[in-house]
């Protein structure tokens, strides 16, 4: 578990906990990007390691489950979502290829564990969209940073940075904030039409 260290300010009283900032990929090639984006989630798969509840498993029996390299590195990223990852925290999401920016969130549920995932993955957060910042608005060490290839990281190196942008995001897609507004009907007063005929047979109002 990612430990989070509260500062004392100058008056003796605990400042709260800043929100952690993760990175956290929507699959190869942003694939899953659309279904975070229209489920306002984010989730990562591993499901070759643990498709189970997480949260059930606990995370000692996670870490226990790898025996070799690749099984600690992913065993250490669903570790980190599942248990690392809280309430209120940051998260970046790139749309690369897809769209050239990244989106940012706030997560707002704890760690579920779904059943019947889809194919972004068994483990999800629900997030609040925020909005988005441009690829060309970072320098070239935030863009190495943010193309690492874990699914889930702490962007440390260029954090500052990366934070220095979200106070300053673009609105985020429009499918994923705006409702659907009905269409006032347009009521007509009622009318009453007279109709005669006459000894010709022709109607007149």
């Amino acid at each position: 578990m990612v430990a989070r260290v509260r500062t004392t300010t100058q008056t003796g009283t605990l400042a709260p906990m800043a929100e952690q900032l993760w990175v956290i990929r929507a699959g190869p090639g942003a694939c899953f990007v659309d279904d975070f984006l229209k489920r306002r989630i984010v989730g990562v798969d591993f499901s070759e390691l643990a498709s189970d509840d997480l949260a059930a498993l606990g995370e000692q029996a996670l870490k226990a489950r790898a025996t070799n390299p690749s099984e600690h590195a992913g065993a250490g990223q669903l570790s980190a979502f599942a248990f690392g990852v809280d309430l209120g925290d940051l998260v970046i999401v790139p749309r690369l290829p897809k769209v050239r920016d990244y989106l940012v969130g706030r997560v707002t549920s704890p760690y579920k564990h779904v059943v019947d995932a889809p194919a972004l993955g068994h483990h999800q957060r629900a997030v609040e969209w925020l909005g988005a910042f441009d690829r060309e608005t970072i320098s070239p060490s935030a863009s190495k940073t943010l193309g690492a290839i874990q699914t889930i990281f702490r962007p440390t190196a260029v954090e500052a940075e990366l934070r220095s942008l979200i106070t300053e995001l673009k609105p985020p897609p429009d499918d994923t904030t705006k409702k659907v507004v009905p269409k006032p009907t347009l009521k007509l007063p009622r009318a009453q039409l007279d109709v005669e005929l006459d000894e010709m047979g022709r109607a007149h109002i």
